[in-house]
């Protein structure tokens, strides 16, 4: 289930959001410490045509107040017939509450906004099972992509409903994820700038998205690991593509900040992943096989692959023959490394300049590439290939070619965010053709996929995921 919170401060704005989470919610958690009064909450509750959550939180007007005020604000819920009342454990009510509830079941929650421990965790689950509520929610700060394993273990455990999951955006994968290990629901914000915690994805995404209502425990795990990912479109390309295809999967963005770590916590939980800066060398230690890449953007089990050479060519093929062609590549990362080792297979000349002078070497040696250290005249080149984060989001006035050195050429950028980068139209102005990093990654996540479920796709279809 997908439980809506609605924040808003005036009654007004709170009956709009209300007949909009009617039509998208499971549940309507009324967040009355969000509530500026004088407010209806008859009318409010009334107004909500699916279960309500009525939590208050000492938070906003409710900052401060007594035990008695919190008891009062509950027993008025309660008296206009609310579903669920959310206690915090810290309020010291729950079991008062629990012998005037009636027919509404009671949540007991712990909410830590700074951290997740395992010993606190635990020890929350103890004090709460003595209460015996109906349902026990804890939820803590995510600081690491691994602290979102201690809410699994809790809800795989739980002899009781539960909820949990990790906030922020460390813990944004759990709340998706959360599904699978049985959580009774998560929580979708109506749109951006509307949580109720750090990390709430927006709950049209949770449905169409990711599809959470129908992720179970035989759901298997995909995603993209790396440092950032909050950019990548990859989770709705492969999302979708997993619904189309009826497989039961689901695809999430993991935050990672050491590779190493994240495989030992999670090899038994994801069946396959793509791999992103700064981790595509990082994976070949933990893979079975040693291709002649070190760079892997792409692991299925303990086996390790990369798309991004076959996505390059293609795309590259789409505008120009390669043989006996010239080539410039910009930056000498992983990218640029299957890139170049694409190239030099098509007898493509290559030259590459890197900031990281003694790496940019290193890989021209091993692909008998040239290495320039610094940006030379670009006139005798056919093709032009950026392999640096230069023009990315949110820095897309960013080039690292000046105008003058793109008239008639070949031009490809492997940032697909934006998919028409500054240096792609400053190529294009001067009659150049351009390839997009947007056709470089549509044809690597058609890789992806025939990897993992051995299902092939058509090119048309994943651009138009990507748009």
């Amino acid at each position: 289930m997908i439980a809506v919170p609605i924040t808003s401060r005036s009654e007004k704005a709170i009956m709009v959001d209300i007949a909009k989470a009617n039509t998208v919610a499971d549940i309507i958690e009324l967040r009355v410490d969000f509530f500026k009064p004088p407010v209806n909450m008859r009318k409010i509750i009334a107004a909500c045509k699916k279960p309500v959550i009525f939590t208050a939180r000492k938070d906003n007007y409710l900052k401060g107040a007594s035990r008695q005020k919190l008891f009062e604000v509950y027993l008025l819920a309660l008296t206009y017939g609310v579903e669920y009342v959310d206690v915090e454990l810290e309020f010291d009510l729950a079991e008062d509450i629990r012998e005037i509830k009636g027919n509404a079941k009671l949540i007991v929650s712990h909410h830590n906004y700074t951290e997740t421990s395992k010993q606190e965790v635990e020890s929350v689950y103890k004090q709460i099972i003595k209460i015996d509520p109906d349902i026990i929610k804890i939820v803590t700060q995510a600081n690491s992509v691994n602290d979102n394993i201690i809410t699994y273990d809790l809800l795989k455990k739980s002899k009781k409903p539960t909820i949990s999951f990790c906030m922020g955006e460390y813990g944004e994968s759990s709340r998706i994820l959360c599904m699978k290990y049985g959580s009774l629901l998560t929580f979708g914000t109506l749109e951006e700038g509307k949580e109720s915690a750090p990390g709430q994805l927006e709950v049209q995404t949770l449905r169409k998205v990711y599809n959470v209502k129908r992720i179970n425990k035989s759901t298997k795990v995909y995603g993209l690991i790396g440092n950032p990912v909050s950019k990548s479109k990859g989770y709705i390309v492969h999302n979708k593509i997993f619904q189309k295809n009826k497989t039961n999967a689901i695809y999430v963005n993991f935050l990672v900040d050491n590779y190493t770590k994240f495989y030992k916590a999670y090899k038994d939980i994801i069946s396959g992943a793509s791999i992103t800066m700064p981790f595509k060398n990082d994976v070949r230690k933990h893979t079975l096989n040693k291709p002649k890449l070190m760079a892997m953007n792409t692991i299925k089990g303990d086996t390790g692959y990369n798309t991004d050479m076959i996505g390059a060519m293609d795309a590259l093929r789409s505008k120009t023959k390669l043989k006996n062609k010239t080539a410039f590549v910009i930056g000498a990362g992983g990218v640029a490394e299957a890139i170049i080792s694409g190239l030099t297979e098509n007898n493509v000349k290559v030259t590459v300049t890197d900031l990281r002078i003694d790496h940019g070497k290193k890989i021209a040696r091993k692909y008998k590439a040239k290495f320039e250290k610094e940006m030379p005249d670009l006139s005798d080149y056919n093709i032009i290939i950026n392999c640096t984060p230069v023009g990315m989001a949110p820095n897309i006035d960013n080039s690292p070619v000046e105008k003058d050195q793109l008239k008639n050429k070949v031009v490809m950028d492997a940032i697909y965010n934006p998919p028409m980068t500054k240096l792609l139209k400053m190529a294009k102005s001067g009659k150049s053709k351009v390839v997009s990093g947007l056709d470089m990654f549509a044809l690597q996540a058609i890789g992806q996929q025939k990897i993992w479920t051995r299902k092939r796709l058509d090119l048309a279809y994943v651009k138009r995921l990507l748009k």
